[in-house]
């Protein structure tokens, strides 16, 4: 997925930052592997849809009494 990413950023372009913990969690519940043909492993059959993003992974607040 992240092999078929432009390279360059356009102006006018718009992104999506995500933390990768996330991502590969999300790439676990959909079976993005066996989908994607990337992998002969058994999937975990029972992944669980990923949790709520946790900004803080990508964001800090500048200091102790800023909040996200």
């Amino acid at each position: 997925m992240i092999n078929s990413m432009p390279r360059r950023i356009e102006a006018g372009s718009k992104w999506i930052v995500l933390p990768m913990s996330w991502v590969k969690s999300w790439q676990d519940y959909i079976y993005f592997d066996l989908i994607m043909g990337t992998t002969e492993n058994k999937p975990d059959w029972d992944a669980e849809i990923p949790e709520a993003i946790e900004w803080t992974e990508i964001v800090k607040p500048i200091n102790s009494r800023e909040t996200l």
